[in-house]
């Protein structure tokens, strides 16, 4: 099974480097130690039970199952369209439930954020406070550009990855974070 996994990854077409390491990694993580070493055409759905079952077992997540198994599904799909079985075996297959967070949204308080950033590095205080008092993720505001950013006018905006910035007074007043 994990020279089919190599064979799925090796035929993929422009993938990023991303997601080549990505699946190298879950291939030699999670796959080669376990199943890897069944023949592709052995492959059935007891193995991935198995495989399910380990996962669990050795405390892994239910999203790096659910990623792992969509990556061997997607191999054995390329097997199943290059012959070299007739069904995919990962069809089927239980998997863990994904637990979505339920939990009610906690903010701190002004005083609670003041002593996290009274803690902090110099070099960290004001883009920790853009991120709290905009409500922008790190991801986003990692993209910003200056020319994205008019202080005068109180307005971001950004193309990729974020749709649009507004900076302005806080939702609850003057005085929230």
């Amino acid at each position: 099974m994990a020279e089919m996994i190599q064979e799925h990854i090796d035929l993929l077409i422009r993938p990023s480097s991303g997601t080549t390491r990505t699946d190298q990694t879950m291939l030699d993580l999670h796959v080669r130690d376990i199943t890897g070493h069944i023949p592709v055409d052995k492959l059935d759905y007891r193995h991935m039970n198995h495989w399910v079952k380990s996962m669990m077992a050795k405390g892994r997540s239910p999203k790096t199952i659910h990623n792992v198994h969509d990556l061997i599904s997607a191999a054995m799909n390329t097997a199943e369209m290059l012959q070299y079985i007739p069904r995919n075996p990962c069809r089927g297959v239980q998997l863990p439930g994904l637990d979505l967070a339920e939990d009610e949204a906690m903010f701190l308080t002004h005083s609670e954020f003041s002593l996290i950033v009274e803690g902090m590095g110099e070099r960290y205080k004001a883009f920790t406070s853009f991120l709290v008092m905009t409500g922008t993720r790190f991801g986003e505001a990692t993209a910003l550009t200056v020319g994205d950013v008019d202080l005068l006018d109180c307005y971001g905006s950004a193309s990729e990855p974020m749709h649009g910035l507004r900076l302005r007074t806080p939702k609850y007043g003057e005085n929230a974070l």
